[in-house]
């Protein structure tokens, strides 16, 4: 009986998760990204707002109705304003944890996810950087990042998994330094951040939610780094080797 009630539940949590991104978005908040982007506002602020509670929204039901998870979102995470977040990545929850705790925020999305119909449109009013500059979006990258800095002054953040796709154990780890020129450009901190967990709930390349098994997802903030991007010293090779040096997994638990 406890075998049969595991993948049930399994079953049962991941159609109520669609549900919530499906009919949830559609029913209770499409008529405000519409109104929203209708009325005189900040329509970045604004759509940057709603993705922020719907994403919130996900995770107190997913944690309503998953037994045994809890998630952690200490103070010196949850009040980091102003930065660069980089993180380590283990699951496709990952971005949407960070969208969920900061309200002001932007993050870097692959290309591809622009040039969906709805989706992409919600994502580049709500100024997401793509990850690839092409003729068609040079244009919008160019007013982004000319407006990057004006927005961390404001206490918005920018995370970003600079290691790309989750790799295996036995993978090299590659590190895209790019966004460390953008944390240079916007004089900005660099925030890493540690995510643990979330690949236990939600395995990469998997469908269905682990929903009966205890865990805990936690949010770690190992270091807030202050460069000094005057000094004749500072070196990008060296910043980048040491925030990879700190958010780079070697024991992300067990199988999934």
């Amino acid at each position: 009986m406890l075998k049969l009630a595991k993948p049930v539940m399994d079953v049962c949590v991941t159609a109520l998760a669609w549900a919530y991104f499906t009919l949830g978005w559609l029913i209770c908040f499409a008529p405000l990204y519409i109104a929203a982007r209708l009325l005189p506002i900040d329509h970045q602020a604004a759509y940057q707002g709603l993705n922020h509670y719907f994403y919130r929204g996900f995770f107190k039901l997913i944690t309503a109705v998953t037994p045994g998870l809890k998630i952690e979102r200490p103070a010196t995470v949850a009040n980091i304003r102003g930065a660069i977040i980089v993180a380590n990545h283990l699951s496709y929850l990952d971005p949407l944890l960070f969208i969920a705790l900061y309200r002001p925020h932007k993050t870097i999305v692959k290309s591809l996810f622009f040039k969906l119909p709805i989706f992409g449109a919600v994502i580049k009013t709500a100024g997401y950087l793509p990850s690839q500059t092409s003729s068609s979006n040079a244009a919008y990258m160019l007013r982004q990042v000319e407006s990057l800095p004006q927005f961390i002054d404001r206490g918005g953040n920018l995370f970003v998994f600079p290691q790309g796709t989750r790799q295996g154990k036995d993978k090299p780890v590659s590190f895209h330094k790019g966004v460390l020129r953008l944390a240079k450009r916007c004089r900005a901190p660099v925030a890493i951040v540690r995510i643990h967990n979330t690949h236990r709930l939600f395995a990469p390349g998997r469908f269905r939610f682990h929903a009966c098994r205890p865990n805990t997802i936690r949010l770690e903030c190992l270091k807030i780094i202050h460069p000094d991007y005057d000094h004749p010293d500072f070196s990008l090779q060296t910043l980048a080797a040491q925030v990879l040096t700190l958010i780079s997994c070697d024991d992300i638990g067990d199988s999934y």
